[in-house]
């Protein structure tokens, strides 16, 4: 990735540490665009991430009544910058809790069929 300069996306279930470890590492050239992939950290997390011009990668997670919590006060407080947003579906591990009902009809179909 850095020696073509094409996008890195890092899955990070809970190895944040690591990742940061691995991704100060001096290499043979600077990192090209990171995106965090399927977020699912702390607010501190996103900090030391976005300090490093990261983007972190939101899904459904989001809308999780209690494990979404801390990615959405993080974006209303600031700590996640909305230009350090990487939206993605991550589907269909990563649903919203969404009641059945109050699916639309081609989200339902795409359910049924994934």
């Amino acid at each position: 990735a850095v020696k073509h300069q094409k996008p890195l996306l890092v899955h990070d279930p809970n190895a944040h540490d690591t990742i940061i470890e691995i991704l100060s590492k001096n290499y043979d050239g600077p990192l090209p665009n990171v995106v965090i992939h399927c977020f699912t950290g702390t607010q501190d997390n996103i900090k030391a991430y976005v300090e490093k011009g990261f983007y972190i990668g939101i899904t459904g997670y989001i809308c999780k009544e209690k494990y979404g919590q801390e990615i959405r006060d993080a974006i209303k407080s600031g700590v996640l910058p909305l230009n350090r947003i990487a939206l993605q579906s991550n589907a269909p591990f990563m649903l919203p809790s969404v009641p059945d009902k109050d699916i639309d009809p081609v989200s339902a179909m795409l359910l049924e069929y994934c």
